[in-house]
């Protein structure tokens, strides 16, 4: 590639981690091409369906341009002018180029515009772009799959209202599973930037537990329990050098009631049953669970033997140790 285009191939390499993903790189290329519309399709190795990331600022299409058996059709590394294929029939000028995605999967490059063919230079651009999208678009890929596992873990956090924080000198909040993770607790306090602060004597063991672990004189974990939340500090061993602590907050909890259809399939018991069971794992004796049913207290005791019958259960501290390790938890 030229030197005059060193701009938009590191557009094409930062694009790959954008937040919107290759923007700026369609709006240098259109610039530079006078194209109405670019666009990057990736194709995971996976997936038998690419996914079309398109210039926002002159969306002139909505989906990919060509027809799916089209764009495998293509050889690789070969830029393909519009009288080569049938394309969208308002941008009946356009160049693409296929590339093997680094890793696995393919990526497609198109500039397209509705008057006036490219010229050669334009096409020796998208050549020299070839190699390098396989690249930028391999990082894409890595991206999405980074951010589906953290939904995927954060979905798994977010029921057993479990979460953690990373924290630098002086209790600064690094990083953490949620932003909004202290929000509403009364004993511990703090935002990402700022110091996580702790009620009480608490507060001053935190900070004593920091000063060892940056000092390595003592690595053992910490953990307090509150009224509201558990914590437990422990030695940081990622990537961060910033951070010296990893801390882990899990709040208090009750078992959704929405869990209790899933309860009465997995332990084959009534669906009314199911819902006396999630209160007595609540911690409610059995007059109180009866009380917020609307049960008699005849109808409850009855429950509960039927519940621990069915279940091979001893009685409630077993009923609650059962479903705080449940996935239950997880609905």
């Amino acid at each position: 590639m030229r030197l005059e285009d060193s701009d938009i191939l590191i557009d094409l390499y930062r694009g790959a981690w954008s937040a919107d993903p290759w923007q700026s790189l369609f709006l240098r290329l259109n610039d530079r091409a006078h194209a109405t519309q670019s666009a990057i399709f990736v194709l995971p190795a996976e997936s038998d369906a690419a996914t079309g990331i398109y210039s926002a600022a002159q969306p002139a299409l909505s989906k990919i341009p060509f027809a799916a058996d089209v764009l495998q059709r293509l050889r690789y590394q070969r830029v393909y002018a519009s009288d080569e294929l049938s394309g969208h029939p308002d941008l009946p000028y356009f160049r693409v180029i296929r590339t093997r995605a680094d890793g696995g999967g393919d990526a497609w490059l198109f500039l397209g515009r509705r008057s006036g063919d490219f010229p050669a230079t334009i096409t020796a651009l998208i050549s020299g772009l070839g190699p390098h999208l396989g690249v930028a678009a391999a990082a894409y890929l890595q991206q999405c799959r980074q951010a589906d596992a953290i939904a995927v873990s954060q979905a798994v956090l977010d029921p057993l209202r479990l979460g953690w924080l990373t924290l630098g000198a002086a209790g600064i909040i690094l990083a953490a599973s949620t932003p909004d993770i202290l929000h509403g607790l009364d004993t511990v306090l703090g935002q990402i930037g700022g110091r996580l602060t702790m009620m009480g004597p608490a507060g001053k063991t935190m900070l004593q537990t920091l000063n060892a672990y940056e000092t390595r004189q003592n690595l053992r974990p910490v953990a307090w329990r509150f009224d509201d939340v558990e914590i437990l500090i422990k030695p940081y061993q990622g990537h961060d050098r910033d951070a010296l602590a990893t801390v882990f907050v899990r709040l208090s909890h009750r078992l959704a009631a929405k869990g209790h259809e899933t309860l009465a399939e997995m332990a084959h018991i009534t669906r009314s049953e199911a819902r006396f069971a999630l209160k007595l794992a609540d911690g409610l004796s059995i007059a109180e669970a009866a009380e917020t049913l609307g049960l008699t207290l005849e109808t409850a005791r009855n429950y509960s033997k039927q519940i621990y019958s069915k279940m091979d259960l001893r009685g409630q501290t077993d009923l609650i140790r059962v479903l705080e390790n449940s996935v239950i938890r997880l609905i």
